[in-house]
């Protein structure tokens, strides 16, 4: 008679419980908690802070007395020298956790998930690609609803109604679109929503661990990941990356500049927003950046600034102020 595979039962939201339920991963774990947050474990209460005898001139010794004095020698002083003893370990094992997530992040939002986009954006062209990466905002709100317990008050959603309306007027109705396939219209469609849903999963997955690490860090962690996955699939096709480069005539100075300024920067910028501000408000602002194209665009390249562009313009700056606002 083969018996079923019962989940194991995780008394307790703490950082224990968490723990233990991350331990016993990937079996099937059920967490039995007075709250969805976990507020009202010993953890909230404590701030999440975890004692450890890690710096110079500090030890184990030390912090045995330490715990023992500030409980009166109340407590039990084998259970307090055990737990002194592998509180370091327990501070690196979750180093290693926010190191490994981090990593995981870069690999599905920047290697993974940029790869497909590109894909998609061949079969559907700048202006249908550019219009399913609206979906980034509502992807990273239903996430952050779901996984982080996060929410919109009614004029945050005024803003995200405002701002998603700014971007479609501005994406649609330019006429740039040329006609697609339907087969190669469905692959591109389904890479480009994979995509975007990548992305948007990756930052949410990190937003717990930006609180307590650099935003340098996070961006260093995630780009390593990101290279390092695009260097093995080079391998991979047994392909150089420069060889992709063999006849262009490529302006390097405006290249590089570009970079910096879109990837490196840019990028510091968009994590640390997600550091200081909620996931659902910072992906709504990140949707602004439509706006903000027509603009430059209109300045540095020339192009109209029709009725409809600035109609949208209006409502994406309508909503940023509603958001900043709420």
């Amino acid at each position: 008679m083969r018996h079923p595979r019962l989940p194991i039962v995780v008394v307790g939201s703490g950082v224990a419980g968490m723990a233990t339920a991350l331990a016993a991963a990937p079996a099937p774990v059920r967490l039995l908690c007075r709250s969805a947050d976990g507020t009202g474990s010993a953890s909230a209460l404590a701030q999440g802070g975890i004692a450890a005898a890690l710096g110079q001139g500090d030890g184990v010794e030390a912090h045995v007395r330490d715990t023992l004095e500030a409980g009166a020698r109340h407590n039990d002083a084998s259970a307090v020298r055990w737990l002194c003893e592998a509180a370091p370990a327990t501070v690196a094992w979750l180093d290693a956790l926010g190191v490994a997530v981090t990593l995981l992040s870069g690999l599905l939002g920047m290697a993974v998930a940029d790869s497909l986009y590109f894909a998609a954006l061949n079969r559907l062209g700048a202006a249908r690609a550019g219009i399913l990466g609206n979906l980034y905002s509502p992807f990273v709100i239903a996430l952050s609803v779901v996984f982080l317990g996060e929410g919109l008050r009614p004029l945050q959603w005024l803003g995200f109604v405002l701002v998603s309306a700014g971007v479609l007027v501005v994406g649609h109705g330019d006429g740039s679109a040329q006609g697609v396939a339907a087969r190669r219209l469905r692959q591109g469609l389904l890479l480009g929503v994979a995509a975007i849903f990548l992305m948007a999963a990756a930052i949410v997955m990190i937003k717990p661990l930006l609180a307590g690490l650099p935003v340098l860090w996070v961006v260093l962690l995630r780009t390593a990941a990101g290279l390092a996955a695009l260097s093995a699939l080079f391998a991979w096709r047994r392909q150089a990356p420069w060889q992709l480069l063999r006849g262009r005539h490529l302006r390097w100075p405006l290249l590089l500049t570009a970079a910096f300024f879109g990837q490196y920067l840019a990028v510091l910028m968009w994590v640390g927003g997600y550091k200081y501000a909620p996931a659902t408000v910072a992906a709504v602002l990140n949707e602004t950046s439509s706006a903000f194209i027509v603009l430059l665009a209109a300045l540095f390249l020339r192009e109209a600034l029709t009725r409809r562009k600035l109609l949208g313009v209006a409502c994406t700056l309508a909503g940023v102020i509603c958001l900043l606002l709420a």
